[in-house]
């Protein structure tokens, strides 16, 4: 991937983007990286309003990584998806007015999503049902942080993660789901603007995007790495509606 680049449509990265949810916006930069030169960025004034389509939120970026992995037929493996996340921007001490946000769906619904706010928290979600399930400590959200959830699709359980430790878990309805991971996403989020608050305020960065499944059966592992300091390798979801 070039610096400068947009990332939608290399490396497996979906295109199908539809165009409210700003699928131009992601850009490969070599500049604030969590490891290596270069992360993905989204600046807030690069994310259009959506029209009201995506309410309450005025604006949403929608990043996705097609991958169909079946966990059924390769064993039930534990399905990890991680990403190194930071959001720059003054603290917003009144609720979440931006969310950078790694949300993980199955071909039939949402099975998790996990973001840091601009009010210094970070907050994990069933991507179906209203407000947040766990809300971490206050931390400082222009640091890299690392939220990952790990999908045990046998046991219909989502497990989040923060920094390595562990934010909560939750049981999922199986009928809101399959055995099939369809994707992982990078999402930003940003609310209408008002006279204290613009997205133009925030830039949203994501680095070391990662889809797992531990232990790897074969055939049909998966192994999916975007490290934005690195080359690509491939092969080896509160109060809104989820944009994932």
């Amino acid at each position: 991937m070039d610096v400068g680049s947009g990332l939608l449509g290399q490396d497996g990265w979906s295109n199908a983007i539809p165009p409210f949810l700003n699928p131009g916006a992601a850009k490969i930069v070599n500049d604030e990286a969590s490891t290596g030169s270069r992360s993905l960025s989204v600046l807030g004034s690069h994310l259009v309003s959506s029209g009201g389509i995506t309410t309450p939120y005025d604006a949403v970026g929608s990043y996705r990584r097609p991958v169909s992995f079946n966990a059924a037929a390769n064993g039930y493996p534990i399905v990890r998806l991680s990403a190194d996340v930071r959001l720059d921007g003054s603290r917003f001490t009144s609720g979440d007015f931006a969310a950078a946000s790694l949300a993980a769906r199955s071909d039939i619904a949402a099975v998790g999503e996990i973001e840091l706010s601009s009010d210094g928290r970070v907050y994990a979600y069933d991507g179906i049902s209203g407000g947040p399930l766990f809300t971490s400590d206050t931390v400082d959200m222009s640091k890299w942080h690392n939220l990952a959830m790990e999908v045990d699709f046998q046991n219909n359980i989502t497990r989040f993660f923060v920094n390595g430790g562990l934010l909560g878990q939750f049981s999922y309805n199986s009928s809101n789901t399959s055995d099939v991971l369809l994707r992982g996403a990078l999402v930003a989020y940003a609310r209408p603007d008002n006279a204290d608050f613009q997205r133009s305020d925030f830039t949203y960065r994501y680095d070391n995007f990662t889809i797992s499944a531990s232990p790897v059966p074969e055939p049909g592992s998966i192994s999916i790495f975007l490290g934005l300091a690195a080359t690509v390798a491939v092969k080896r979801i509160r109060r809104r509606p989820k944009q994932d």
